[in-house]
């Protein structure tokens, strides 16, 4: 993970008098010890820190990694070149504008630092809203009070902190993937879905002509020229949007499409067909894939929808 990390005594922010006052009356300390714990929680890099003296740590969120800072105590200052934010409890700050931040901690604060892949937030987004999207280079002040979503998330991960010996395996993976989805939520419910996650056309090129024409020519090489770039470029995109390969990708879109039609009670063609007209290029290559994603076989799908 790309990241630059330091600490140093209070400096710049952390001195400024407006900061001081803002946190003047702050809650109880929530302070842990050891002072820095660290944990691999399910798809993310976690930490929590606690401030007995006022300190500044400085890193980067870059076209890889962004960073979730949530005050747990006191609060923190989050500088760029251009502005000051001063983030208090019962918020979070996601920094995913691509440039150096630094982040301020009071005295006898302490937070929660999440260090994000960004393609597991735009994975998550497209999940939300059907289609691939990118997040855009900003921060994004959101709301983490007890009562919101987002900030139950983060308290069933603050729970790892204040075990023994975190949890390991599929809870661990469930408690990522909930807040990752919790976090996509709160970025969407403030109605700017559009500037905060804008859709990455050269996929939206693909997705479209798979979906309308999926039998025809979708090798790498034939979709990258439809959407207009490179080959590279374009596996680049689908792994950051949905996080599968494009050969995945148009396997699944026609499975999909093959599930739709056989469920409708319409379809007249045969199995065998429908598979073909879908660009498989065996029957039983087409139900065996069909029955790992659906479960069943396409035969069974099928008497389901004629019965109704």
């Amino acid at each position: 993970m790309q990241r630059a990390h330091r600490d140093c005594h209070s400096a710049d922010i952390a001195d400024d008098p407006d900061v001081r006052r803002q946190f003047r009356v702050a809650a109880p300390a929530v302070l842990f010890d050891p002072p820095s714990q660290h944990a691999r929680i399910g798809r993310l890099d976690a930490e929590v820190r606690s401030f007995p003296v006022q300190r500044t740590v400085q890193f980067t969120a870059n076209t890889a990694t962004v960073h979730l800072l949530v005050p747990l105590s006191g609060g923190i200052a989050v500088g760029t070149r251009s502005e000051t934010q001063l983030v208090s409890q019962s918020s979070a700050l996601l920094i995913a504008k691509r440039e150096t931040t630094a982040r301020a901690g009071t005295a006898g604060s302490s937070a929660l630092i999440l260090h994000i892949p960004r393609s597991h937030v735009q994975i998550a987004a497209a999940h939300a809203t059907g289609m691939p999207c990118r997040l855009a280079s900003a921060n994004y002040r959101l709301n983490c009070s007890e009562a919101s979503g987002f900030g139950q998330a983060i308290g069933r991960l603050l729970g790892q902190f204040r075990v023994q010996k975190p949890i390991e395996g599929a809870d661990n993976a469930d408690i990522s993937g909930e807040l990752l989805t919790a976090l996509v939520e709160a970025l969407m419910s403030a109605g700017l879905a559009a500037n905060t996650f804008p859709v990455a056309r050269s996929v939206e090129r693909v997705i479209a002509h798979v979906r309308d024409d999926p039998q025809a020519d979708c090798s790498d090489r034939e979709l990258a020229r439809i959407a207009g770039i490179t080959i590279l470029a374009l596996q680049r995109n689908f792994r950051e949007c949905f996080g599968i390969p494009i050969a995945q990708f148009v396997q699944q879109t026609r499975l999909d499409l093959a599930h739709e039609r056989l469920a409708s009670a319409c379809e007249s063609r045969s199995i065998t067909q429908l598979a073909a007209d879908l660009g498989f290029t065996s029957a039983a290559i087409f139900a065996r894939a069909y029955q790992r994603r659906f479960g069943e076989i396409p035969s069974q799908t099928r008497i389901r929808a004629v019965r109704g």
